[in-house]
């Protein structure tokens, strides 16, 4: 029982935080990994990145968004987001990230830029 008590104590202490000393981080978050799975006909995707994204970003219009257009919902937790997209387009379509995600620490936005497609790239074709 103490042990339990002491480990709700510590957990509770722990923040995430700039660390002291050195240059400033001004490199934006870099996506490390995409990871996909069909759920019926549901597309779920988990992203994640190589440092913590701030709890404000946008996880839709400016953060996350999609073309054409989509129905999606979004959630962030720490180094991952997770994006659910019920209604498939029968064509092509392309995951977008931008300013609206922000790194935890230095506040630096994502640059515009596709996250992923779900139409094969033209190497893959040959």
């Amino acid at each position: 029982m103490k042990r339990w008590v002491l480990a709700i104590v510590v957990g509770g202490c722990a923040s995430i935080k700039a660390p002291d000393g050195g240059p400033p981080d001004r490199m934006p978050p870099q996506l490390r990994s995409i990871r996909t799975k069909n759920q019926g006909k549901a597309l779920l995707l988990s992203l994640h990145w190589d440092e913590f994204l701030a709890p404000a970003s946008a996880l839709s219009g400016t953060g996350v968004w999609t073309n054409p257009p989509l129905p999606f919902k979004a959630k962030l937790r720490g180094k991952r987001i997770w994006l659910r997209i019920d209604s498939l387009p029968a064509g092509c379509f392309t995951v977008w990230g931008g300013p609206g995600l922000r790194d935890f620490t230095e506040g630096n936005p994502f640059p515009p830029a596709p996250l992923w497609h779900s139409c094969p790239t033209p190497d893959s074709l040959q």
